[in-house]
């Protein structure tokens, strides 16, 4: 069997069963937070499991119409109103370097062309990452620190970054490769950005 049907299961089985986990979480805790992600994880996992029977019934990835990549940026959506959420009330303090390292990010997802080489998916997605590095790092000049999601949430843009980079060096799919370490790596890293909302907000009531 070919190891990128095993990844792909593997991630679409893991972000299937935190999806259900942080549901649960949700309508137990009446946590919007644990609610936002689990929309978050469920989109990711959609396009997964598209690319996944894809792979399956006719034996590579897809190529048209971005219906992955379309699933997969929603789910960077629903990180964003995350960290949203954070700011809920307050207003981001203006910060230069806030702002150069979300220039920086979308600057990157454009020249790898992430998502793409539609200009309009690596587009979408490049102001998706820098709004979400000017945040990280907007909260990191309010707080003098960074947030465990926050921190989770940079590493995670970039190995999805890095999987696009890792896959322009890559021609065999059907072994274990550096592109599968980092895709898995990306998995377990998506993993845990429940339990670091769960630690954030034990009691998020709204």
């Amino acid at each position: 069997m070919s190891f990128e049907i095993i990844d792909n299961t593997f991630q679409v089985i893991v972000l299937a069963a935190m999806a259900l986990l942080a549901f649960i979480l949700a309508f137990r805790r009446s946590s919007r937070s644990c609610l936002i992600l689990a929309f978050g994880y469920a989109s990711f996992m959609m396009g997964t499991l598209y690319y996944l029977l894809h792979l399956i019934i006719l034996g590579h990835g897809p190529q048209v119409f971005y219906v992955a990549e379309c699933s997969w940026m929603a789910s960077y959506f629903f990180f964003l109103s995350l960290e949203i959420l954070y700011w809920e009330g307050l207003r981001p303090p203006f910060s230069p370097f806030a702002l150069a390292a979300g220039v920086v990010i979308a600057g990157v997802v454009m020249r790898v062309q992430v998502f793409g080489p539609s200009p309009l998916m690596s587009g979408a997605l490049a102001l998706t990452f820098g709004t979400l590095a000017y945040l990280c790092f907007s909260a990191l000049q309010k707080e003098k620190r960074l947030r465990p999601y926050e921190i989770a949430l940079l590493f995670e843009m970039l190995l999805q970054i890095l999987l696009f980079v890792a896959s322009e060096f890559i021609r065999d799919y059907t072994r274990f490769n550096l592109y599968y370490a980092v895709d898995i790596l990306l998995t377990l890293t998506l993993v845990s950005f429940l339990p670091h909302i769960l630690r954030e907000e034990p009691h998020d009531l709204h």
